[in-house]
């Protein structure tokens, strides 16, 4: 290979045409603006229809030195018989933007809108009163974006956006401020620079462009400063130690906590944000970002599991917890001995992974466990709602009328108990979950006597009563 050592190569026949297709594209825009400010009596008065006619017979895109003195005549024909039309449009014009003249950023749409026609010499000439109005407002738009700033920042109340870290945040507010000041910027370049209070205007916009750039690149020095001294950060580094322990199972308060902090989800979004807006990251960032992006995946399951864990026991129904404490059990053994060798030290176990594969493995099991534990908290939850439906139609049934609903209400229980005792739950563990249904039950029978002592009169069969007199 050759590599090329030269400076850019630029063939002169292909700019010379790309600068023939714009000036085509000016003309037509031009055109369409004059036709679209004209009525229809007027345009037949200027004979705007004709105005093309001096380029009849020749051929845009066939540029050579040899036709291009051909061309230059035609355009000047052209500009000579829109003459009349640019000078009646300069009036329209000039009552159009003294009716916007309160409005800045409505008058500089306009401005903007007919750009192409204002450039014109004799446009231009007719609108300079029109022209100053937008000067004096861009000017005080540039001194307001300006001061706004300026409070904001030392107010340290930056405009706020959705969803993004505090240095992509300020970053990307000041990007669009640059936005703004540059877009006006271009604007009184092409409109008003021939104006005696453009070079000061000019001034400030350069000047407020590069006070909005020194600020956007402190922000984000700073932001690798305070990075870098987190990642070195002997007592807490900001990173991810993969030949570590990753999650930490503390048996005095019986929490689980994955060491794949918040932090580390906000430096991959912060490194993620600014690599797209440009900035060029270090890279001792950029590698402990990459180190956590490997394994995001994994602290983010981890997490949820370690909430699940962290949870299970108010997701459970107190009185069935000692039904589940078995499989309980076993997902904690699964969480403090993940394979052979796990270490422990300082009242916690740590649990360490060597490789992405025995990782991905505990992972797995760690999922299948928790999903165990969760369907069977869910069925037992089923169980105890369908009982909890039987018991309140037992407290609607009649005990003195249909006795025999009661009994079969209390044998449906008495088979659901069962039921769950044959598939391998203890008797000693459901203890609890029986006596509380006891107590529901009791309940429902108090209710029952209550209200068939109330309407016993109602029910009892009718007495005869004989009285004998001796």
């Amino acid at each position: 290979m050759n590599p090329w050592k030269g400076e850019k190569f630029s063939p002169e026949g292909l700019s010379q045409l790309s600068a023939r297709l714009q000036e085509v594209m000016t003309l037509r825009s031009i055109h369409e603006q004059l036709i679209r400010l004209l009525s229809a009596g007027e345009q037949q008065e200027l004979r705007t229809g004709d105005a093309f006619s001096p380029f009849a017979g020749l051929n845009p895109l066939q540029y050579n030195p040899y036709t291009q003195p051909l061309w230059r005549a035609a355009v000047s024909q052209y500009e000579r018989a829109m003459g009349p039309a640019e000078q009646r449009i300069a009036g329209k014009l000039r009552a159009q933007f003294r009716n916007l003249s309160k409005n800045s950023h409505q008058l500089l749409r306009e401005f903007q809108r007919y750009k192409e026609l204002i450039k014109r010499d004799s446009v231009k000439k007719e609108l300079v009163s029109e022209r100053e109005t937008l000067l004096q407002q861009l000017q005080q738009y540039i001194k307001n974006i300006k001061e706004d700033f300026n409070t904001r920042v030392n107010e340290g109340k930056p405009k706020l956006g959705k969803n993004l870290p505090e240095v992509t945040n300020n970053i990307v507010w000041v990007r669009q401020l640059e936005a703004k000041v540059e877009e006006t910027s271009n604007t009184a370049e092409a409109l008003l620079n021939d104006l005696s209070g453009f070079s000061r205007f000019r001034k400030d916009a350069v000047e407020l462009l590069e006070e909005l750039h020194n600020w956007r690149q402190d922000q984000f020095d700073t932001w690798s400063q305070d990075t870098l001294a987190a990642i070195e950060d002997t007592r807490k580094p900001l990173g991810l130690q993969t030949t570590g322990r990753l999650m930490d199972f503390d048996t005095k308060d019986n929490k689980l906590v994955v060491n794949y902090g918040d932090k580390l989800v906000t430096l991959l979004r912060e490194v993620r944000q600014l690599q797209g807006l440009g900035f060029a990251i270090p890279a001792k960032i950029q590698h402990t970002a990459n180190v956590a992006q490997k394994f995001y995946r994994h602290g983010v399951i981890l997490k949820q599991v370690a909430h699940f864990h962290n949870t299970i026991a108010e997701q459970m129904i107190p009185s069935q917890r000692p039904m589940m404490l078995t499989s309980a059990i076993a997902f904690q053994n699964i969480i403090k001995n993940p394979k052979k060798g796990a270490k422990e030290s300082d009242g916690k176990l740590q649990v360490t992974w060597d490789n992405p594969e025995e990782l991905e493995a505990y992972i797995q099991k760690l999922q299948s466990a928790a999903e165990r534990l969760t369907t069977e908290n869910r069925r037992l939850r089923k169980i105890h709602n369908t009982i909890a439906e039987k018991v309140v139609y037992l407290m609607n049934v009649d005990l003195l009328r249909q006795p025999s609903r009661w009994k079969e209400g209390l044998n449906e229980i008495r088979n659901i108990m069962a039921d769950l005792h044959s598939k391998g739950y203890k008797l000693e563990d459901m203890k609890t979950w029986k006596l509380h249904w006891d107590r529901q039950l009791y309940k429902a029978l108090e209710h029952q006597y209550q209200m068939g002592l109330e309407a016993l009169h109602e029910n009892l069969p009718e007495i005869k009563v004989e009285i004998i007199y001796r």
